[in-house]
């Protein structure tokens, strides 16, 4: 079985469902650059090893915690399977 994040078609979704969420998202390949109201993190997908991979920044903690939840919820919804991994 292909792994959700594997295809584009896929990818794109994230992208969408995390700009519908309110956030701005960038994507870069496997890798998002998140922001709410300042940058909040970056997101890298490992879909080979079905991980998610969220690096939170330091100074905008309070963003961050909220955004990263937000962002874990979309990536359980579109793959339960994902494993979720968080750096800061």
């Amino acid at each position: 079985m292909i792994p959700v994040f594997a295809l584009l078609e896929n990818r794109r979704k994230l992208l969408f469902r995390l700009q519908k969420a309110g956030l701005q998202a960038r994507m870069h390949s496997y890798e998002y650059f998140i922001r709410k109201k300042r940058f909040v993190c970056v997101l890298v997908l490992s879909p080979t090893r079905s991980l998610a991979t969220i690096y939170e920044v330091g100074w905008n903690r309070a963003e961050a915690k909220e955004t990263v939840d937000e962002i874990s919820k979309l990536l359980k919804e579109m793959d339960q399977t994902i494993k979720i991994e968080y750096i800061s």
